[in-house]
């Protein structure tokens, strides 16, 4: 067999440059997380301290404006492969309102977005990065057909097992994604799933976006449907089996009040001098005794210091030999009773010891506050 040496090549150039901007983009979307942290520690303190009507409404603002963009942070994190997803417990209630907003920056302005979401609506239990990927691609998918000024209505409502074709009895949940534009012929909507079936040109599109919606919906127990007229739209319907359990994952953080951990000697441990001065003055303000710590190294030089510490606070990516991870390792041997709590800028390459709990970054200070709480009462889980 003869290779083709120069398209080798150039596969091998794109490859290298594409494994070199993932790399950029993690490092980039870590320190924005890290501005994104002082933003919302800083307005979260205002509101506690400095409760002036006046003011709330541009604190809002800003607390809404860090949710939009660690949410960007995580879609920069996963394209350059340290975001890892797991199955979640989600409230389409508020999950789908929030996907729409960053649907709104992927649709041209000529195109309005409508969403609404029964209330009786079950909660669903998968892959929220999935989830959210297939409303992607349908959204993309969606804005092609649409040749000028259109709509797209994103809703959800709960689904009657008999309406069902090919799936268990059981309860189930449909989202649904229909827009106005110019539609699919009967043997272009036949293949619209399959993997590589475009109608665009091979060099626009990889052709796998739709092929990415039945799969996520097959693997979730539930079918993905599409229905679609000529010249008047096209309907995806995502069935997906309804969460008949609790509400929320047994192991997510729960926010404390002010009292909660009041009178707590904390170590935070954190290299970016900002943000710790930052989450130190929030901590303060609900009556902890903090001592900062620029790294792992002078952590464990304070970590001795009387009378001792009730709690551990720290960021897992630091310079130098140990990081969070090492360093809560370590310290479950050298003091196995003494409660550890992690935040990091992404979940997917982060495995912390059994027992040590993690947060995510921006992580709002009622969230902290409450593993705090969590980790002292409970001690190692």
């Amino acid at each position: 067999m003869r290779w083709n040496t120069p398209k080798l090549e150039q596969r091998a150039s794109h490859n290298h440059r594409v494994e070199a901007l993932g790399r950029l983009t993690g490092g980039i979307a870590h320190e924005f997380n890290n501005l994104l942290g002082i933003v919302s520690n800083c307005a979260h303190l205002m509101r506690r301290l400095a409760p002036a009507p006046a003011l709330q409404p541009a604190i809002e603002a800003t607390l809404n404006a860090v949710d939009t963009g660690g949410r960007l942070t995580q879609h920069l994190l996963r394209f350059a492969g340290r975001q890892t997803v797991h199955p979640q417990v989600l409230q389409l209630q508020t999950f789908l309102p929030e996907t729409a907003e960053l649907l709104r920056t992927l649709l041209d302005r000529r195109i309005t977005l409508t969403t609404e979401v029964d209330e009786h609506t079950p909660a669903v239990r998968l892959d929220p990065g999935e989830l959210e990927l297939s409303l992607i691609n349908l959204a993309l998918n969606a804005r092609e057909a649409i040749p000028g000024q259109g709509h797209l209505w994103l809703s959800a409502a709960p689904s009657e097992p008999e309406d069902l074709e090919g799936l268990p009895k059981g309860s189930y949940v449909r989202i649904t994604l229909r827009d106005d534009g110019q539609g699919m012929s009967d043997t272009v909507a036949h293949r619209a799933f399959e993997p590589f079936f475009s109608t665009r040109e091979p060099r626009e599109v990889a052709g796998l976006g739709l092929s990415q919606v039945y799969g996520f919906c097959l693997q979730a127990g539930g079918r993905a449907r599409l229905e679609s007229t000529p010249g008047e739209g096209t309907t995806v319907t995502l069935v997906l089996p309804a969460h008949t359990g609790e509400p929320q994952d047994a192991h997510a953080a729960t926010p404390a009040s002010a009292a909660a951990i009041a009178g707590t000697r904390l170590l935070l441990v954190e290299d970016n001098e900002a943000l710790g001065e930052a989450t130190a003055a929030v901590l303060r303000s609900y009556g902890c005794d903090v001592v900062c710590a620029a790294g792992a190294q002078e952590a464990l030089r304070l970590i001795d210091t009387p009378p001792g510490f009730d709690v551990v606070v720290s960021d897992v990516l630091m310079p130098g030999k140990m990081d969070g991870i090492a360093l809560a390792n370590h310290l479950r041997q050298i003091l196995p009773k003494l409660p550890v709590v992690l935040i990091s800028g992404h979940h997917g390459d982060t495995r912390p010891p059994a027992g040590v709990r993690l947060l995510l970054k921006p992580c709002p200070p009622e969230v902290l506050v409450g593993a705090i709480e969590a980790a002292i009462a409970q001690g190692p889980l």
